[in-house]
């Protein structure tokens, strides 16, 4: 057997899998994800083995049995139970990407038990303040991400959570243009709505237009509750009061996108320490 964690040090998870699930299927996703030896420390608890797909599993399916999640599909079966904190995840040769969805689900679950909130963005840092940027599909998440990440720390263009306390963390997916993802810890301070355009172009927004636009962004786990997606919406509205809010249009050009979306987000920035710049 392997042990191992993954995940930021807000939420880690504890991982043991038997060791031909890992040579095959699984090392290359963790390692480029962070992950570290050892599975000591309190935390939600994983264990991976392989076993035979559920009959008659033609697609993937996920629902919750009392306190229990359940993922199925013709690449295996996980359960993980909500009330204890440990899940059991079964493989067959065909697992392809079935571990890291259900793996996603797990941060899901776990971050909103602990008050956080998941939300589909690039999150960039500049010494404590992390500005998120946020906006439709196609609107650039990833090609921005590529270019102003030697000029930021960045934790991922992927899912970012913002945590009780207003501090983002990135969740260690694929599908992020971030060879690896930054663990994260810094305090939200910006918010931006970005679209490519011909010129740059910024507008603050007020927390109910930042709260609406940011809206779409929200992931909750599948099978959720009504009442765990209220609660990811209030914290949505906490989330926006504490920070500032804005609208950019960008260039999607690597010198002029790296240069001038920095300026923009360092005059606000500046201007929320009351120090504007200009």
């Amino acid at each position: 057997m392997r042990e191992f964690v993954v995940g930021p040090r807000w939420l880690r998870v504890r991982v043991r899998t038997e060791e031909e699930v890992w040579g095959g299927k699984l090392a290359p996703f963790f390692e480029s994800a962070g992950a570290s030896a050892g599975g000591e420390g309190a935390g939600p608890r994983l264990e991976i083995g392989t076993g035979e797909a559920p009959e008659e599993a033609t697609e993937v399916r996920s629902r919750l049995a009392g306190d229990v999640f359940v993922m199925e599909g013709p690449a295996g079966e996980g359960r993980y139970d909500l009330a204890t904190g440990s899940g059991r995840l079964n493989l067959t040769p065909r697992c392809g990407a079935f571990f890291e969805t259900f793996l996603r689900q797990v941060f899901l679950w776990e971050t909103y038990r602990r008050g956080g909130l998941v939300l589909h963005s690039v999150a960039f840092a500049e010494g404590d303040a992390v500005v998120l940027a946020a906006g439709p599909s196609d609107s650039g998440k990833s090609t921005l991400a590529r270019l102003v990440r030697n000029r930021f720390v960045a934790y991922s263009d992927e899912m970012n959570v913002v945590d009780g306390e207003g501090r983002v963390w990135g969740l260690p997916f694929r599908g992020t243009g971030v060879e690896r993802v930054h663990s994260g810890g810094g305090k939200l301070a910006v918010v931006a709505f970005h679209r490519p355009g011909e010129k740059f172009a910024a507008a603050p927004l007020r927390p109910a237009e930042a709260a609406r636009r940011l809206g779409p962004n929200v992931f909750v786990p599948e099978a959720a509750a009504a009442e765990l997606q209220r609660r990811a919406f209030e914290r949505l509205g906490t989330t926006v009061l504490n920070a500032a809010a804005l609208t950019v249009e960008v260039p999607l050009d690597a010198g002029a996108t790296t240069e001038g979306f920095v300026k923009i987000i360092r005059q606000f920035l500046s201007a929320k320490d009351g120090c504007d710049e200009t």
